[in-house]
């Protein structure tokens, strides 16, 4: 009898574990995730996309949700719920290839809730639809690159080839980044069809928009939110009854360092943060008001104070005395072909031998000083041009503010300006290397004593002006012009700008970019020949 009463209490504990497990299983989080794709019908799966798609594995981890949401058929439409700035390029490359052969199966809508900026754009294009609040931001259709570096071989190590090492040209490297945006705005364009109401070159400016304002130029198809995501995409799918399944909650992330599920706004990148993700060279589709402000905030300058061994005489004498933001390896093409040619050379390092070394000289080089020229600097100067002397101003204007080279230029009726050139149309590799074709000369103010005999554009028919100042001047001997389509950056107007101008009867050159003529940019088209014709108009007469 003691038997049979304790296997009874046996079977009563038994069954009331199997009942406390089966309530605390059915109520458990876990089958309420699964449970839906028991009991409905279809679901709407969503994936959030929140943050920024940086590192590999938030890549994988976002394709293994792609794929499950593919592969799963109780899965009959798919939601992407999208606050993010983008990351790198390939990354939402592949995103956007992948959501768009997704979509040949299963309806696809994008919901755009905060941001959908630069790749994060390019993820919502590879919808069939899509919503956007009011006042989310939308756009930035662009690429960041970070430029290789210049690696030079060492006698220990043998590479079989001059790009081994660095695995880029770097002339060839803009050209490159100029394609990866072009892909970026085919596949948009692809995307949107006909529905999109805006050009190729204002789409290439990159702006960013509210939602309403993206609506009416066809970036998005209605505003509303992720509610109606989910009804849309349902519509699509032909379905009325349905159930939710948030992708990312069932399939959590797990990489520590994961850039999602983070609000983008809340992420502090900086070019250094990038550097160490993907060392350089890189590309990415990003936009980050934090990284925005970090490039503000700094800039690279290249103070080199001992250039005393470099002093060969005074035929052209070189500005160092200002805190001037370039170094002597950037001007080795002009150093060389001024002693090619039998001149001689030194460095101003000190203001207050200035008349003293204008003295005995042809040309004077002012480039990208940082400080002002005292009056009587300026006074001096004027003296050593109003004698014969040349006088060669050149602007570098993401380095430095104008406002030292223009204490110079003021006392020629020469102005360089705020900002840099950019052309949406007429450019080599990217927007800010502007080409010119357009040169003249004009003699109209002088009289025919008082002109130089060569041209500086004799020979000239193309030329790249790379993040060029304008120059504005009312007494144009000579001057490259550029096409009308032509923008100057802050300012935002659009005409036909002088990046270069002669002026003050020939004497004066006024450029606004140093970089035109450094390595390796000065190869393209006729940079060089200009150097060329620099040096012989200035040390002539």
């Amino acid at each position: 009898m003691q038997k049979y009463r304790e296997t009874g209490l046996k079977l009563i504990i038994a069954s009331l574990l199997i009942v406390s497990f089966l309530a605390g299983f059915l109520l458990s989080p876990l089958f309420l995730r699964f449970s839906s794709s028991l009991f409905v019908p279809g679901q709407i799966g969503i994936i959030e996309v929140k943050g920024y798609v940086l590192f590999p594995q938030d890549l994988d981890y976002l394709l293994t949700l792609i794929n499950y949401a593919k592969l799963n058929s109780s899965i009959k439409a798919v939601v992407l719920d999208i606050n993010s700035g983008g990351g790198s390029a390939y990354a939402f490359e592949q995103l956007y290839y992948s959501v768009r052969l997704l979509s040949k199966t299963k309806p696809v809508v994008a919901s755009i809730s905060g941001l959908a900026a630069s790749g994060g754009y390019y993820l919502a294009a590879s919808a069939d639809y899509i919503y956007a609040t009011p006042s989310s931001l939308v756009g930035s259709i662009g690429v960041i690159a970070s430029m290789p570096s210049v690696v030079l071989p060492t006698p220990s190590v043998l590479e079989t080839g001059p790009s081994k090492l660095s695995g880029f040209d770097l002339k060839k490297f803009p050209l490159q980044v100029d394609e990866v945006l072009k892909n970026f705005i085919n596949n948009v364009k692809v995307a949107r069809g006909s529905r999109l109401n805006v050009s190729t070159a204002t789409l290439q400016k990159a702006e960013i928009y509210l939602g309403s304002e993206a609506k009416s130029l066809g970036l998005v198809d209605e505003i509303g939110s992720l509610q109606q995501a989910v009804e849309k995409a349902a519509s699509l799918a032909g379905i009325s009854s349905y159930g939710i399944l948030i992708l990312n909650e069932l399939i959590p992330n797990t990489f520590p360092y994961s850039t999602l599920a983070k609000s983008p706004f809340s992420q502090n990148l900086t070019v250094s943060f990038l550097n160490e993700v993907y060392p350089p060279p890189a590309v990415y589709c990003l936009y980050s008001p934090f990284l925005s402000n970090y490039l503000t905030q700094t800039s690279t300058f290249y103070f080199y104070s001992d250039v005393s061994g470099l002093q060969s005489g005074n035929d052209v004498i070189i500005d160092y005395a200002h805190l001037n933001a370039f170094s002597r390896q950037e001007i080795e093409s002009l150093l060389t072909k001024i002693v090619l040619k039998g001149y001689s050379f030194s460095f101003l390092t000190n203001s207050f031998q200035l008349q003293e070394k204008l003295a005995n000289a042809k040309v004077f080089v002012v480039i990208a000083p940082v400080t002002s020229f005292s009056d009587q600097e300026v006074e001096a100067i004027k003296n050593f041009v109003d004698r014969g002397g040349k006088l060669i101003l050149i602007s570098e204007p993401l380095r430095t503010s104008p406002d030292a080279i223009n204490s110079i230029a003021y006392k020629f009726s020469l102005v360089f300006s705020s900002g840099y050139l950019y052309n949406l149309i007429n450019y080599w590799g990217i927007y800010r290397f502007v080409v010119v074709s357009n040169f003249s000369k004009n003699e109209a103010p002088f009289t025919k004593s008082t002109l130089t005999s060569a041209s500086l554009f004799r020979n000239i028919s193309k030329i790249v002006v790379m993040s060029s100042s304008a120059v504005y001047s009312n007494n144009i001997y000579e001057a490259a012009y550029t096409d009308n389509k032509t923008y100057l950056a802050i300012a935002d107007k659009r005409a036909q700008f002088t990046p270069i101008v002669v002026s003050y009867c020939g004497r004066v050159f006024a450029i606004g970019s140093l970089s035109m003529f450094t390595q390796p940019f000065i190869s393209l088209y006729d940079n060089e020949k200009l150097e060329d014709n620099l040096l012989e108009v200035a040390l002539s007469g």
